[in-house]
């Protein structure tokens, strides 16, 4: 009679679909178990699919496919002589993360403008979890790190992105933060007017500008009561007192810009000893 003593664990590892063993717990893609002892010799091999709690049999290097449930699978071998090898977790996670944009604590689309006081940016991930965040600043040509619901005050446009541990990566997503007024100009021809004041030219036009982009521009004619949309450097040439204003694309407004067109020629009377007399008169 002879007995084989055997109080080694076996040991086991998880290789992806090419065959390489993996250097993370986490995975995107196609992946199997393989186990090996060094003294009695793997019995069986057993796993807990994601999705389950109880250990079930299992093949040696059977792929677990690139469309399996996501979540964890655990792992383990059984030696001839009982021992158990340490259980191995994979998380397989082949969704995407996802980022939420805020303008202020208003959540905003890609692509919007916001006038709030900072931008930021939150991931999440259901699976893997999230384990790096990028952005690209405003004027800025690459990506830097950047940590989930930092307050960002600069203006301009922002990019950011973010990967989950599997190697997951999110569509990049942008948002514009925008807290200065667009400004304008007024013109009496040719020559500019300040607002308030008046001009004889043969007609008046507005020009509006703003640094990150403007939406809409308004004017309230002579005699009108409420303002029109208005395409920025239109000539007109009715007398009498145009009010100006524009919005930017993040909501922001402008002053109201006024101008008098007048092109009436004033009259005027001479007196002497307090008697109006007339024109070239002695």
């Amino acid at each position: 009679y002879y007995v084989y003593y055997d109080n080694v664990k076996p040991t086991g590892v998880v290789k992806n679909g090419s065959g390489a063993t993996l250097t993370t717990q986490y995975t995107s893609g196609a992946f199997s178990y393989t186990a090996s002892d060094s003294g009695s010799g793997v019995s069986y091999l057993q796993y807990i699919p994601a999705g389950s709690s109880s250990w079930t049999s299992y093949t040696s290097g059977t792929q677990i496919a690139a469309s399996a449930t996501n979540g964890a699978y655990q792992f383990r071998a059984v030696d001839k002589a009982g021992n158990i090898s340490t259980e191995y977790k994979v998380y397989y996670d082949a969704g995407v993360p996802t980022g939420t944009l805020y303008g202020g604590t208003t959540s905003k689309s890609s692509g919007s403008y916001t006038n709030a006081s900072y931008v930021k940016y939150t991931a999440s991930d259901s699976y893997s979890g999230i384990a790096n965040i990028y952005v690209r600043m405003p004027n800025s040509s690459y990506y830097t790190a950047y940590s989930s619901g930092t307050q960002l005050a600069t203006q301009g446009t922002y990019y950011f992105y973010c990967v989950d541990k599997s190697g997951n990566t999110s569509s990049t997503v942008s948002i514009t933060l925008d807290t200065s007024k667009p400004t304008g100009t007024l013109y009496g021809g040719t020559s500019v007017i300040s607002s308030g004041g008046s001009t004889n030219a043969s007609y008046i036009r507005f020009v509006p500008s703003d640094n990150i982009g403007l939406s809409t521009t308004y004017v309230k004619k002579p005699g009108a009561s409420s303002y029109v949309v208005y395409t920025s450097g239109t000539q007109f040439t009715a007398e009498g007192t145009y009010s100006f204003y524009s919005t930017d694309l993040a909501g922001n407004s402008s002053s109201t810009y006024t101008i008098i067109l007048d092109r009436q020629i004033p009259t005027a009377q001479l007196y002497v000893d307090g008697k109006p007399i007339d024109n070239n008169s002695y």
